[in-house]
């Protein structure tokens, strides 16, 4: 009888922690999140996300994303699919290009569906629009696409891999991050610091070439799009975006004028006691620039400095 009760206990109390742990990272549903009946309960339940999220290791997102698109892929009707497939691709050096902040939608999604075109059923295109705007309403319920992935891209390929519609390998849009977000990428101190001076930069950079960009719903023609680590490469990553040349100056006085700036900003993190201490606690050993220059033959400048 002791044993029993021994026995008993245990799994009692073994219900009761996983079932805590269970419900303390249940996560809040789209239906929730729409149906919260002030702002503070929908920020309340989005940080909810964002803390599970967190906690949430980037495999795991990456598998909880593949199974919605495989329980589409067992209940869709809408075209018959001889193969499938679903990449992931993250880049968390992504940055709101409005903002001083990370881009916490860091996630690139392709999705490949393979069919036969001889045995499609109507308008092809008609179809695969419609299986489209199915697949993307579908994926879209997973909250953890809805908060981590920044573009989902649906490729439509006959059963012999030739591209039919949509996207034919990743051919993706850097400049989506260009408005508040609900949830920002934790950063350290001295990583935030460093940021600031080179988005300042830049920000100064712009409004001296093109004019004050502070005014409402205005954008910049030098934007940053990308700040952080690379962590196997030990440098820290920059990148900017300048869509034309200066009106004033010839191309090749514009890009003379780009690698003067990345000296620039170089150095200011450098100077900087927080950008020293950046560099040190991340081990970092050079700093990569990348400038975007879509207006001349070489679309990308790039220098790289050892620190």
């Amino acid at each position: 009888m002791k044993k029993f009760i021994f026995i008993l206990a245990i799994v009692v109390i073994a219900i009761m922690f996983f079932g805590c742990k269970s419900d303390g990272n249940l996560m809040p549903t789209l239906e929730e999140l729409k149906n919260t009946s002030s702002k503070e309960e929908y920020n309340k339940k989005v940080k909810e996300i964002g803390k599970i999220i967190d906690e949430t290791s980037y495999e795991d997102v990456c598998s909880d994303i593949e199974k919605t698109f495989n329980e589409w892929i067992e209940k869709q009707d809408l075209i018959e699919l001889e193969g499938s497939s679903i990449e992931f691709t993250k880049d968390e050096t992504l940055m709101n290009q409005m903002m001083n902040e990370r881009m916490y939608a860091n996630i690139f999604v392709e999705i490949k569906l393979n069919y036969d075109p001889e045995k499609i059923k109507g308008n092809e295109r008609e179809i695969t629009d419609k299986v489209s705007i199915q697949l993307s309403e579908s994926m879209n319920n997973n909250m953890h696409v809805r908060f981590k992935v920044i573009d989902l891209c649906i490729g439509f390929y006959s059963n012999k891999g030739v591209n039919r519609y949509g996207c034919d390998g990743v051919n993706l849009d850097y400049g989506r991050g260009m408005s508040p977000q609900p949830l920002v990428p934790k950063m350290s101190e001295s990583e935030k610091a460093t940021q600031t001076i080179v988005y300042d930069f830049v920000k100064d950079w712009n409004n001296e070439k093109f004019g004050n960009v502070d005014s409402p719903n205005a954008i910049g023609l030098i934007l940053l799009k990308n700040f952080g680590l690379i962590s196997e490469d030990k440098a820290l990553y920059i990148c900017v975006g300048i869509d034309i040349d200066y009106p004033d100056k010839s191309s090749d006085e514009t890009l003379k004028d780009i690698e003067d700036k990345s000296l620039e900003i170089k150095d200011l993190i450098l100077k900087s006691q927080n950008g020293k201490d950046f560099l040190k606690e991340n081990e970092i050993k050079k700093i990569k620039f990348s400038f975007y220059t879509p207006w001349v033959k070489e679309n990308y400048q790039n220098y790289e400095y050892d620190v």
